[in-house]
């Protein structure tokens, strides 16, 4: 299994206008200079921690395929895929954003968006998007086959796994404990759950939420569908050996959203799955939005992933309920149509107050300063290994939203795809602040 693209990231966006180097009217499925920069981006971070790699192959999508020289040893190979995979991702969604135009000072039309997602289709995207401008619905639809056995096309209402699209949820239920004075972020680990060691004990709620609190990324031996219970999990994560002292240094974890669940469970007293369905998903009316196991989807509005990796019927209208492997930091089935609703109802106040809502945003989306035509902007993704992916781009000043979903993702870069369509429906450029 490749794993290490299990977890769900931020999204890249930055100011491109002088990086173009593909034919922009026409760019080939694979643009040449993307992946060449996105291979030299890898090359050169390696190269800081003593490893060369003998053989590099980066695809479209951001998959990574690397053998390293003598150099390697298993502690530099960690440290590669978790310093070094992150900003060769952010240079092939950027080359690739290069590949394609934005008129400046003009936003998109419906069939001006409506035709760069079929673009996307022709050369791989399969999935749905969903685009909100200054609070109205410009255009919404789907490319490609939801299920290609049965010949079901994607669309709007389609469902897929969003991946590690749920932790973002997972954060806004601690934001939302916070506020009604039930918890605090500065809350440690030590004073929330028995028997914590004492490595741990003092690691705090924020620490977690941001991932730098040092627990490892997996707490699972088998993959996302291990049966597990909450007890298992959290004794294997409080037995891990922290990757560094608490509060300094920043390392992924799923682990870290699984302790998250818990807390949750604990300080509202319902299971975690209910708190999601009556605090968050009803709130926000998404009412196609759950859990995998969840019977809220109609027949065949559920996409197939197709992949190299399955698992059953490779969809999450037959997987399992998500254990304790994957409680929290994953496990998340949604709809674009839903996620758009998701970040139109976190704007309008109907989650948070506007206090938690700035901080929420602040600390769990804003790790870099994205904007747009001088608006702060929020990008995040998730994806899992069996052709599941989906990101989610916001723009709060101007009430835009775009939600992209993909069950073949593997084969195209979903977060190339969203900025590109955040940057056409508001006629401007993304810019990374330094």
């Amino acid at each position: 299994m490749n794993r290490h693209n299990r977890g769900a990231r931020r999204a890249p966006a930055a100011a491109w206008a002088l990086l173009a180097a593909c034919e922009a009217n026409e760019p080939p499925p694979q643009c040449p200079s993307a992946i060449a920069a996105a291979e030299g981006v890898y090359r050169d971070c390696i190269a800081e921690l003593g490893l060369a790699a003998s053989r590099l192959t980066i695809g479209v999508s951001g998959d990574i395929e690397v053998e390293f020289d003598d150099s390697y040893t298993p502690e530099k190979g960690e440290l590669a895929q978790r310093t070094c995979e992150p900003p060769m991702q952010e240079a092939l969604a950027l080359g690739l954003l290069a590949c394609e135009t934005t008129e400046v000072g003009v936003p998109a039309t419906a069939e001006r968006l409506r035709e760069q997602v079929e673009r996307a289709g022709e050369r791989g995207f399969s999935g749905s998007v969903a685009i909100v401008r200054d609070g109205a619905l410009v255009w919404r639809g789907g490319v490609g086959m939801a299920d290609r056995e049965r010949g079901l096309a994607n669309d709007s209402r389609t469902a897929f796994d969003c991946g590690s699209i749920m932790k973002v949820m997972t954060a806004a239920a601690i934001f939302q404990l916070e506020a009604e004075g039930v918890l605090a972020r500065e809350d440690r680990l030590g004073d929330l759950f028995a028997g914590v060691p004492a490595d741990k004990a003092a690691i705090t709620l924020a620490q977690v939420i941001t991932h730098r609190a040092g627990f490892d990324e997996y707490h699972d031996t088998q993959g996302d569908f291990e049966a597990m219970d909450r007890a298992t999990a959290l004794q294997r994560i409080f037995a891990q050996e922290l990757w560094f002292a608490p509060g300094t240094a920043e390392a992924y974890s799923n682990s870290g959203y699984t302790l998250l669940a818990a807390v949750v469970e604990d300080a509202a007293g319902v299971p975690f799955p209910e708190y999601l369905q009556t605090r968050l998903f009803a709130p926000a009316m998404m009412t196609r939005t759950g859990l995998y196991g969840d019977d809220i989807w109609p027949e065949g509005q559920v996409a197939v992933g197709y992949d190299e990796d399955r698992f059953g019927c490779n969809s999450p209208a037959c997987w399992p309920a998500p254990s304790w492997a994957l409680m929290g930091n994953g496990g998340l089935v949604s709809t674009v149509d839903d996620l758009v609703r998701w970040s139109a109802a976190v704007e309008a106040g109907a989650l948070f107050d506007t206090d938690t809502r700035d901080a929420f945003r602040r600390e769990v989306l804003g790790a870099r300063t994205l904007t747009i035509d001088g608006e702060p902007a929020h990008a995040y993704s998730g994806r899992n290994d069996f052709g599941f992916g989906a990101a989610v781009g916001e723009v709060p000043g101007r009430r835009t939203w775009v939600a992209v979903a993909a069950n073949a993702a593997g084969n195209h870069n979903n977060s190339a795809l969203l900025a590109q369509l955040v940057q056409m429906s508001l006629g401007a450029l993304i810019e990374l602040e330094p």
